[in-house]
């Protein structure tokens, strides 16, 4: 019987397999996905931040020759990450609940299978920046660490530039509470003024994708001249593009019949829903001074429904903010973690079925909560359309056998 430690990463190696084998689709070659990795859309009507912008003007591609080997490389490295979490928060205090916690987590259709599914958007990535600062900054003095995690900010929104609001929020608060420093400070004010500088830029000059137009630049050249600072040009810069998101954002809501997705999305996830609300109330006992804006940091993601229609994954941002911080928060303080498996013992058996449920379920979709058509657990249930139309068209023919010559 391995110890939970070892069961722990065992259990997050199987859901990253799974994940990577039933899910991904990032592994295939595609000009498409090729784009993705280079950080760039050319072939789209948007390109990606100052580095997607770069690369396109080199005409250069450095993954051009293997995507699928940098996506696995990204999603293998997130999996590394999650178990030396993992192991190290196990190894404080071995309890096979909270190893069953830790893979439930990992499992769950808003994280490791999300990422996998729907790589290309640089989810993944985004989250990996910031594990990486977590990781280094447990190193470093509190000053070198903010500096480091300036530095992540800035590349992750040379990206995309959600960073601004998905991980950059959330990686201040973890700064905070492992120095014991105020969030709000004359300390982190030289860090909020170099993080919204280098948001700016994305925004204005590197063809964001869902605050500006691609040829905001162009048209602010055109209409005002490069040296121009009127009230016109910063209306522009401000405002350009969300009223148009905005409304196509309520056309794609009206289409995509959001109603009955989001209730299936809350039947399939009311389990980690309660797992979550229960880890957080005890996280928000241990740490009160940092309750509301760890509560706000994870939840800013939510900030970006109406601007765009990838509904669920800022839901999945979500999770994975709240996964991050519960981590950071055990990590650092054991007896959080001693409280989490007191409250959660006489639910080890539930916990350890949501993460087979949810590798049976499948992913959350990007614009839609899950394909449940095509998810491995329905689909052993209850054949889809396609399979047994070609079942029934094979059952029809004669076999080899039979048929004349």
């Amino acid at each position: 019987m391995p110890t939970p430690p070892v069961a722990a990463v065992l259990g997050i190696l199987a859901v990253t397999a799974a994940s990577i084998v039933l899910f991904s689709n990032g592994l295939t070659l595609s000009p498409y996905k090729t784009l993705h990795f280079a950080l760039s859309y050319e072939t789209e009507f948007l390109k990606r931040g100052l580095v997607g912008e770069a690369i396109r003007r080199s005409g250069a591609s450095p993954w051009h020759a293997a995507p699928g080997l940098f996506t696995l490389a990204v999603l293998l490295l997130l999996c590394g990450l999650y178990a030396l979490a993992a192991h190290a928060i196990l190894r404080q205090r071995a309890d096979p609940t909270m190893a069953a916690i830790l893979v439930a987590l990992w499992a769950s259709p808003a994280a490791m299978p999300h990422l996998a599914a729907d790589f290309g958007r640089f989810d993944a990535l985004l989250v990996l920046l910031l594990g990486s600062w977590a990781l280094l900054s447990r190193a470093l003095h509190a000053t070198a660490s903010l500096l480091l995690l300036a530095l992540v900010g800035c590349a992750a929104m040379a990206v995309h530039e959600i960073a601004f609001l998905v991980t950059i929020p959330i990686g201040l608060v973890l700064w905070a509470i492992r120095y014991d420093a105020p969030v709000i400070s004359l300390r982190t004010l030289p860090f909020g003024i170099v993080i919204a500088g280098v948001f700016a830029l994305v925004w204005t000059f590197g063809g964001a994708d869902i605050l500006t137009r691609e040829e905001v630049a162009v048209t602010i050249s055109d209409r005002f001249g490069a040296d121009d600072y009127s009230i016109a040009l910063i209306l522009l810069v401000l405002f350009g593009d969300i009223s148009q998101n905005v409304v196509y954002s309520a056309l794609q809501v009206g289409r995509l019949a959001p109603l009955r997705e989001h209730l299936e999305y809350v039947v399939i996830m009311s389990g980690v829903f309660v797992l979550l609300g229960a880890i957080a109330v005890i996280i928000a006992r241990s740490r009160p001074g940092y309750a509301w804006m760890a509560g706000l940091a994870c939840l800013a993601p939510l900030a970006l429904y109406p601007l765009g229609y990838d509904h669920f994954r800022w839901h999945s941002f979500v999770h994975i903010n709240m996964t991050i911080l519960f981590l950071w928060v055990m990590l650092h303080d054991p007896g959080t973690t001693k409280a989490v498996i007191t409250r959660c013992r006489a639910r080890q058996a539930g916990i350890v079925g949501l993460s087979l449920l949810f590798l049976g379920v499948g992913p959350l979709g990007v614009f839609t909560a899950f394909d449940l058509e095509r998810a491995p657990l329905i689909t052993l249930l209850r054949p889809s359309a396609e399979t047994s139309d070609a079942f029934s068209g094979a059952r029809d023919k004669p076999s080899a056998a039979f048929r004349q010559p």
